[in-house]
């Protein structure tokens, strides 16, 4: 099963025409960020 990320992501237009939405959207990912940032240090994984 894909996870909340993947799911987000295949199902949710971030950068929607609505510039309300849009702005919405990019704060719950920036919020997202700030969290998994708490956690772990990404920069030190490697892709």
């Amino acid at each position: 099963t894909k996870g909340f990320v993947d799911k987000f992501f295949d199902n949710v237009k971030v950068n929607d025409e609505n510039e309300q939405i849009k702005k919405n959207r990019l704060e719950l990912l920036f919020l997202l960020c700030k969290t998994f940032d708490s956690f772990a240090d990404f920069s030190k994984f490697e892709v």
